[in-house]
């Protein structure tokens, strides 16, 4: 049986992971999905991909510049006022929004850069004021986070607003209190270990101490116990054995 959820708002709605995502929390029981995008295009070829896979959902879309504040910031009064319609609270905000596209180091414009700072930064700041009980970030898809917890994302209530300086930078971890602590390193049991070449050199010890003997010993045959030249000491064969 799926259990049933309040809304989802997606802000950056695309055909990577923004569709995919709707789609998945729609089908899981999201009641609700509102898509933001500022292809108005697009949203209705995402919004179609979405009420495919949940039929019963109420499915809105709201065309935006989410590189403006102000285009950003009316876009949520418009998704505040389909939630009040709908009578559905909203549960789960899905920023997605980032800038797509090549780049080169040397040819990368100041005004380009701007803009990705402006989608990736200042946009938090009037996205996390909503009345949502959770927030599901971009920051939190990073890979890193899911190689340390062993998740792919990971969904908490935001207690204050992130200061991020600067476009690279992530959501500081002591916002989200169940990734403080890392687990401390396990014990890997293991059978065998060889380091080395095939052949002589990855022989066991007993092995090449077995080959220098043999050596020694037909060295000290081939002497016949004289001297092997001026100054070398007499071989013993206990000395050197």
């Amino acid at each position: 049986m799926t259990t049933t959820h309040g809304a989802l708002l997606v802000i950056g709605s695309g055909p990577g992971i923004g569709i995919h995502t709707a789609s998945l929390f729609a089908a899981r029981g999201f009641s609700h999905i509102l898509l933001v995008s500022r292809s108005a295009s697009r949203l209705q070829t995402d919004a179609e991909a979405v009420r495919a896979a949940a039929p019963n959902a109420i499915i809105d879309t709201i065309a935006a510049d989410v590189s403006s504040a102000s285009s950003l910031n009316a876009a949520l009064a418009e998704a505040e006022s389909k939630l009040a319609q709908s009578r559905i609270p909203l549960e789960t905000v899905f920023f997605n929004a980032a800038r797509v596209g090549e780049s080169k180091v040397l040819e990368f414009p100041v005004e380009t850069l701007e803009e990705d700072f402006r989608v990736r930064n200042q946009c938090h700041r009037p996205a996390i004021p909503l009345s949502s009980t959770h927030l599901l970030t971009h920051a939190l898809l990073d890979r890193r986070l899911s190689a340390l917890h062993h998740r792919a994302v990971g969904i908490a209530a935001p207690p204050r607003l992130p200061q991020l300086p600067s476009p690279s930078a992530r959501i500081p971890a002591p916002l989200f209190p169940r990734h403080r602590r890392v687990p401390a390193p396990r014990p890997v049991p293991a059978a065998l270990l060889a380091v080395g070449r095939q052949g002589r050199a990855a022989q066991p010890r007993r092995h090449a101490v077995q080959d220098a003997r043999a050596r020694r010993r037909a060295l000290r045959h081939a002497a016949g116990g004289r001297l092997r030249g001026p100054g070398c000491p007499r071989l013993q064969s206990r000395q050197y054995c």
